[in-house]
């Protein structure tokens, strides 16, 4: 999985290199990191859902054993 990640992140990140450096040119910095911000906090919600939907209903006990 950690070698799909650098995979996808190595492909994309000249692309957003470009796409911050037209959004600076055109708009300033505020636009720009209001975007990444809206970006992240998107990604941990759809993150967080996912995480909540496929967790096991019955959680293993932190019970110590005897």
């Amino acid at each position: 999985m950690i070698t799909a990640v650098i995979s996808i992140n190595t492909l994309a990140a000249p692309l957003g290199f470009l796409a911050a450096g037209q959004v600076l040119e055109r708009w300033g910095v505020v636009p720009l990191f209001t975007l990444v911000v809206a970006g992240m906090t998107w990604i941990a919600i759809v993150l967080a859902a996912i995480v909540l939907r496929h967790r096991d209903a019955e959680a293993p006990s932190a019970e110590l054993a005897v």
